[in-house]
């Protein structure tokens, strides 16, 4: 029998509640690719938008093809999204029950929780360099990856404490075939 997912393993008993196509694309232990369109979109005010940048979040726009390609890398997963053609790149890994995606120096953590709709990704904490960001600095992230035909629908919201909103994207994201 092959091994659990890292998405398996931290959903643990509620993964079969997620609907299928996200079952199917979270099971492939060989990793898989997902294609579809995004909105990006920026916030208006500059220290907003300086901070997206900052974040090297990709640039606002209508219609983005998004192409992700997960990498199984033993107890990790590589996670490579293009937007257009900006790459953002990060490494998930099950961390004490919660789900750690690093890019760079930055580590984010977040609770998974799956219900019949899809998979919520809830904001736990980040640490920057291995040290624990005050929440009061620390970007906050809140995502949702909605079941939808044979695909899902994202979204996902990057805010920052003492600015507000910074960025979001959403869209349609269907396997590869």
């Amino acid at each position: 029998m092959d091994e659990p997912t890292l998405y398996q393993r931290l959903l643990g008993d509620s993964f079969p509640l997620l609907p299928e196509p996200l079952q199917r694309f979270h099971s492939l232990g060989a990793g898989g690719t997902a294609k579809g369109l995004v909105t990006v979109e920026w916030a208006a005010n500059r220290l907003a938008r300086l901070c997206a940048r900052l974040l090297k979040l990709p640039k606002a726009g209508t219609h983005v093809p998004v192409c992700v390609v997960v990498e199984p890398d033993g107890n990790r997963e590589v996670w490579s999204r293009w937007f257009g053609r900006e790459l953002i790149r990060t490494v998930q890994r099950a961390h004490h029950g919660l789900l750690a995606e690093r890019k760079g120096p930055a580590t984010v953590y977040f609770v998974l929780c799956a219900d019949a709709g899809g998979i919520t990704f809830q904001y736990h904490s980040t640490r920057m360099f291995g040290i624990a960001l005050p929440r009061f600095i620390a970007p906050c992230i809140a995502a949702r990856a909605a079941g939808d035909g044979q695909g899902w629908r994202i979204h996902v919201r990057i805010s920052v404490p003492m600015v507000g909103p910074i960025a979001s994207y959403y869209g349609l994201i269907q396997p590869a075939s």
